[in-house]
């Protein structure tokens, strides 16, 4: 898989990092897993609600920056490639397991106020509740709001995973949360 862009080289912050792991320098490789597994995790578990496939899937995410990195030119943020393939790995996995979501009441501000949903059992569960509504939705909104709420990345990163303009992101944010708020309603919540 290659990394996307418009043929010139951006601005990245694992530039180096990415330079020395395509060079095989030890710990390099490890240092670029350390810093976006619990990101690539909470990705996975927001849409496919469940740790085991999560981990699965972030597994194989890495396994195919680990096959690809070589391929890979800086034409992109590393992030913004790394998330992508794991769009991808998700993709697969809920082909595989053929997922159908269901709709649950949970409050979305409870998780913006920056706790870690990986850290207790209950907010665990209170995330996995705001996925799967989340996943209900279009997919260009779901991506959207999964990336804000449940991964806590901003616009900027945002539009550069989705590959559209900041612009783009904001009406897709506010669409998802107007949908959201439509079927609570439709659900009587």
């Amino acid at each position: 898989m290659k990394d996307e862009g418009c043929g010139s080289k951006v601005s990245d912050p694992d530039a180096e990092l990415v330079a020395a792991a395509q060079k095989e320098l030890p710990g390099a490789f490890k240092q670029l897993f350390d810093r976006y597994w619990p990101r690539v995790f909470r990705l996975a578990l927001a849409a496919l609600r469940d740790e085991a496939e999560a981990e699965d899937c972030a597994i194989e995410t890495f396994e195919d920056v680990a096959h690809n990195l070589a391929k890979f030119r800086g034409e992109a943020r590393f992030a913004t490639w790394l998330y992508r393939l794991c769009f991808s790995r998700i993709a697969r996995h809920k082909r595989r397991i053929k997922m159908e979501p269901e709709l649950v009441d949970v409050d979305l501000d409870r998780l913006e106020s920056g706790s870690c949903p990986q850290t207790e059992h209950e907010e665990r569960r209170a995330f996995l509740r705001v996925a799967a509504e989340i996943q209900r939705l279009a997919p260009e909104q779901a991506r959207a709001l999964t990336l804000r709420y449940l991964c806590g990345l901003d616009l900027d990163e945002i539009a550069l995973v989705l590959g559209v303009s900041v612009a783009t992101v904001k009406m897709r944010l506010a669409r998802g949360a107007e949908a959201l708020a439509k079927l609570r309603q439709e659900q009587g919540r």
